[in-house]
């Protein structure tokens, strides 16, 4: 068994294919990290460097590994939730990995499983099966949720979605939000090449608004038959209002009218707010785990540097933002 490195640019389409031919049931059996489509938006914003393989077995293909080689070390997949290998129906990859992870040198492999002594355990994707339609996804959330929803739209929240129309307004929300959690924020190029460039699903921003004033936004991605919520923020000014409840319904209803089968709301620390309210939709928990080849020190445990950057003015804050969060790969 082998890695074959490969040009994605070029082998994108039977890559697809590859995915497409062995999906299963399973929820997590791919993640939109997979998408070939991310190397080249990488490469655009961050100038990152693509490093895509093939695991070849007797020469068949019978797994994918998604990455980026960043300061020597290979990191599959920098910022979304996960990625790892992807593999067909008849391999085990916990196999696989202790068979073919020398072969990478230093990296940072985010998956479902652990296959190094060296890990952060503390993340949690989110994921929810969906119904055939409207109205027995609704059958089945709970009284509490429902009443939520109820009231959002009482209190005249509405949603509309679309796409670089809505960009300004999301990302006003989206770095007041990362700012007042002490983040930096991702360079809005990113989410622009995301509209501009994203291939082999949708990419589509929602927003919530009270009245003219949008309260709440997020942006979605595809992949096959999955829809995730990539990055979601409220203003929490609003927050009494329900925004978030009407928000994550509108974008279920939209993942169930085009025809997905889950509803990922993404990544979620877990016992954080953002968790127990992704929880109360009748969630599907799946650990990960960030498997790493010798110990890293972990920025995240420096919760100093949150309350510091918090500080900083917003206008400061968002221009050194992008500069900074690029070699921040969570």
């Amino acid at each position: 068994m082998t890695l074959e490195k490969i040009d994605i640019k070029t082998y994108s389409k039977e890559w697809n294919s590859f995915i497409k031919s062995n999906l299963t049931l399973d929820v997590n059996n791919y993640f939109i990290a997979h998408n070939p489509c991310l190397a080249k938006i990488y490469e655009n914003v961050f100038n990152y460097k693509s490093e895509y393989y093939l695991i070849v077995e007797k020469d068949k293909i019978v797994g994918l590994l998604p990455g980026f080689r960043i300061k020597e070390k290979f990191i599959s997949v920098p910022i979304f939730p996960s990625a790892g290998i992807f593999i067909n129906k008849r391999n085990n990859k916990l196999n696989i990995y202790n068979k073919l992870i020398n072969q990478l040198g230093d990296y940072e492999i985010r998956d479902i499983i652990k296959f190094s002594k060296y890990i952060y355990d503390k993340k949690i994707i989110c994921y929810l099966p969906l119904k055939e339609n409207e109205d027995l996804q609704w059958e089945i959330l709970r009284a509490s949720v429902r009443n939520q929803i109820r009231k959002a739209h009482k209190n005249g929240l509405y949603v509309k979605y679309g796409g670089k129309e809505l960009l300004d307004d999301f990302y006003k929300i989206y770095s007041f939000n990362m700012h007042r959690l002490g983040s930096p924020v991702i360079d809005k190029k990113f989410f622009i090449n995301l509209i501009d460039n994203y291939e082999n699903g949708i990419a589509k921003i929602f927003l919530c608004y009270y009245g003219n004033t949008p309260v709440g936004g997020s942006f979605v991605l595809s992949y096959f038959n999955l829809l995730e919520v990539g990055w979601a923020s409220i203003i929490n000014d609003y927050n009494k209002l329900k925004p978030n409840m009407v928000l994550y319904w509108e974008m279920i209803k939209f993942a169930i009218e085009n025809e997905m089968k889950y509803f990922s709301f993404g990544r979620a620390t877990k016992g954080s707010g953002s968790y127990k309210f992704k929880l109360q939709w009748g969630i599907i928990e799946l650990p990960i785990f960030f498997n790493y080849s010798n110990y890293t020190f972990d920025i995240r445990r420096l919760k100093i540097l949150n309350f510091i950057w918090s500080k900083l003015p917003l206008g400061l804050a968002n221009k050194l933002g992008p500069s900074i969060r690029k070699w921040i790969k969570i």
